[in-house]
């Protein structure tokens, strides 16, 4: 999770503090993370990502408070770039009923809901 939110953060600060688009997230912020980091929820088949982008911040600079706005988090749509305004969540959470979220500001942290 640290990787896709600095990767997002590094994104910004070279892109006007703007933040990627939601239906390319993934692909342009690959290039800012370690290469040696597979980015994937590991109790989630090879196959599947697990993660999504916050799609209410694309294109955008970095809200007010941005210790409270998730940026990444876990997530069950498919696909190498999926976004969403927060709606595909697993419910129950993937670990131990929680999932983790990635905030605006750099932070992590799991949450259960």
């Amino acid at each position: 999770m640290k990787q896709l939110i600095t990767s997002s953060l590094v994104y910004a600060s070279d892109t006007d503090d703007r933040f990627p688009l939601k239906d390319s997230w993934n692909d342009t912020t690959r290039e800012f993370r370690n290469p040696a980091y597979t980015i994937r929820c590991p109790l989630l088949p090879e196959t599947d990502f697990g993660y999504a982008f916050n799609a209410a911040l694309s294109g955008t600079k970095p809200p007010k408070m941005p210790e409270k706005v998730p940026l990444n988090f876990e997530s069950t749509r498919p696909g190498s770039n999926p976004s969403d305004t927060f709606t595909s969540l697993p419910r129950p959470g993937r670990h131990d009923g929680k999932n983790s979220i990635g905030y605006a500001d750099g932070h992590a942290k799991s949450v259960g809901f």
